[in-house]
């Protein structure tokens, strides 16, 4: 018996081990997921999206990794999104409140799937075995479409980050990102104007966290308030319009003395629990 053969059974056991690893490597890069498993919102789906398409449309949806808005002439409707499930050939993604299949075509069309009745226990494989009463089609946009309240498509670009860094507290970390977001001009000051944005983006925020849902005359009045509270507090904290630096920012809720940005910043703590703070 040649030598080697008495080491047959050590290198099938090592190529068996490494082949094991390299396989649990490559799925843990990204490699295709099975049917039925978890995942965050896949990137393909995030964006935004107008229906029927960009230049004419009805409503528009801002889908994030962890959040969804969507807006018509009458409001405006907003959701935290939890993992999605997938499946052969579509997703099972959590959107209003209830779990719908969605699907990104070849084309870059988004379906949302509209069930017969409820959801089921145990979902089809492929979307051609979805019963289903019709769908909505959405077209991917390059800009946001109008129809998507402003305040509320700034509060979108950054949600993500502003989750991560202010979920715990109101920490340096998520303060600075705060003063950054509402520096537009990044002159590592805010102006009047620019703290103005910012409250728009506050009460907008706030007004669809408490219900989900928030109409335009309700968004609109929200608005208008903050823009008046604003004015307000800048006479208080910011005398002859003088611009906000980072270290004036600091503590700038007490220096404030509103109590309806702090009952923004409580409301939205709802949602970010950092915010309560």
């Amino acid at each position: 018996m040649k030598s080697w053969l008495r080491y047959l059974p050590i290198i099938v056991l090592c190529t068996a081990l490494f082949t094991g690893y390299a396989d649990k490597a490559q799925a843990s890069k990204g490699g295709a997921a099975k049917a039925g498993t978890e995942e965050d919102i896949p990137a393909k789906i995030r964006g935004d999206w107008a229906l029927p398409d960009c230049k004419s449309y009805d409503e528009a949806i801002i889908i994030t990794r962890h959040f969804y808005l969507r807006s018509d002439k009458d409001g405006s409707q907003f959701w935290p999104l939890e993992s999605v499930q997938k499946q052969k050939d579509y997703w099972v993604m959590p959107i209003e409140g209830e779990k719908h299949p969605v699907r990104v075509e070849a084309d870059g069309v988004l379906k949302i799937g509209l069930l017969t009745g409820k959801p089921p226990e145990k979902w089809p494989k492929s979307w051609d075995a979805l019963q289903m009463d019709g769908r909505r089609e959405y077209t991917g946009c390059a800009e946001v479409p109008a129809i998507l309240p402003d305040p509320l498509v700034r509060v979108m670009k950054h949600i993500d980050e502003i989750e991560e860094a202010c979920n715990a507290d109101l920490s340096p970390t998520c303060t600075k990102l705060l003063f950054d977001i509402a520096d537009e001009n990044k002159n590592g000051k805010i102006s009047v104007r620019e703290m103005k944005t910012a409250a728009a983006m506050l009460v907008s925020i706030a007004a669809l966290v408490e219900n989900n849902t928030v109409s335009r005359s309700t968004l609109d009045k929200a608005v208008y308030q903050s823009m008046r509270e604003t004015d307000r507090i800048a006479a208080r904290v910011t005398p002859k319009g003088k611009e906000l630096s980072y270290k004036d920012f600091t503590g700038f809720l007490k220096k404030s003395d509103s109590i309806l940005l702090r009952d923004t910043l409580m409301g939205i703590g709802t949602l970010i629990p950092g915010f309560k703070e």
